[in-house]
């Protein structure tokens, strides 16, 4: 049946940035289908809200303060998933960020921050949670990218570079894990109501959606919670000859130009 493709009953899943917005998002939709969740982030108390709510909904879960951008950070957070519960299923990268500099004003800190905290985190969590995946048969990764991995955003140099990486290295994983029945797949997001994007509006006196409008076809931003979907369908057994693809959640093309 179609709704038995959706059931994670018995599978744990690896969640960082899962204390709001779309790591959040997709932590409890996750719950809500059966699978036990280990939550990272930099920030306890919304990992732990994130935890208790899973809690509530009857499945185990782990709030695990962690820094991404520290490689052994990451290691220990695998280390503590498998620890906990045996064994990964599911990984979904979904910390990330960046501040805004025009292209002359990134410093070197910076931008190593901004590499490290969007692309050199997930290829360390990947690879090890990799390891794990490949020695029981079975796995699934899915990594959150950003329009700006594909246009010019004024800004967000290294974050688009970042997560213009992170594209290359979902069809790269994909290709050399898929073999060992790991797939690998990447969700493309443009503007979304994230805690961060709705802040940044207010602090310029602008609407979200209204920022969005003339950037897609729907005409808004887009929730958390569609972005969640899509992520539960890639990891789930409905989704189990699709890897190495990248799908865009950005509301849709507008068509511009003298036609």
């Amino acid at each position: 049946m179609i709704a038995d493709a959706f059931d994670l009953s018995g599978q744990v899943a690896v969640i960082t940035g899962g204390g709001t917005g779309i790591g959040q998002a997709t932590a409890l939709l996750l719950a809500e289908h059966g699978a036990d969740i280990v939550v990272a982030s930099r920030r306890l108390e919304n990992i732990e809200r994130t935890a208790e709510s899973a809690r509530a909904l009857g499945r185990h879960a782990l709030a695990r303060k962690t820094d991404v951008r520290n490689e052994g950070e990451c290691l220990d957070l695998i280390a503590a998933a498998i620890g906990e519960f045996g064994h990964i299923d599911i990984l979904v990268n979904a910390a990330g960020g960046s501040k805004s500099f025009l292209l002359g004003q990134w410093s070197a800190q910076e931008f190593d921050n901004s590499i490290a905290l969007n692309l050199r985190s997930v290829f360390v969590l990947s690879q090890e949670s990799a390891r794990h995946m490949v020695s029981q048969g079975r796995g699934s990764i899915v990594n959150i990218s950003s329009v700006a991995s594909e246009v010019a955003m004024p800004g967000l140099t290294p974050y688009g570079m970042a997560k213009a990486g992170v594209n290359n290295l979902t069809r790269t994983m994909a290709a050399e894990y898929g073999k060992s029945g790991v797939r690998v797949n990447c969700v493309c997001v443009g503007f979304v109501k994230s805690d961060g994007f709705v802040r940044a509006m207010t602090a310029i006196g602008r609407d979200a959606d209204e920022v969005a409008a003339s950037s897609n076809a729907i005409g808004r931003a887009g929730t958390p919670e569609e972005i969640a979907n899509p992520i539960l369908f890639l990891v789930s057994s409905a989704a189990s000859f699709i890897s190495g693809e990248t799908l865009h959640l950005n509301g849709g093309p507008t068509v511009t130009g003298p036609w």
